[in-house]
């Protein structure tokens, strides 16, 4: 399987619009044959408020660095 980086400063448990974009398409790239990797500034500097349930929706296994 190919590896993919998405770079994206918001990434779950961050609840902004933008979220849902990276969130999403890391979850259907493994279906077209592309492991993504997820680089995204830690949590602790998000400044929005934080929704973990965010975390459930995200595909097990993935790599989030």
């Amino acid at each position: 399987m190919k590896k993919i980086l998405i770079i994206s400063p918001h990434f779950p448990p961050s609840n902004l619009a933008a979220v849902h974009r990276s969130r999403l398409f890391a979850h259907h790239l493994p279906s077209f044959g592309w492991q993504p990797i997820i680089l995204t500034v830690d949590e602790k500097y998000y400044e929005e408020a934080l929704d973990y349930n965010l975390e459930k929706l995200l595909p097990p296994g993935l790599r989030i660095e």
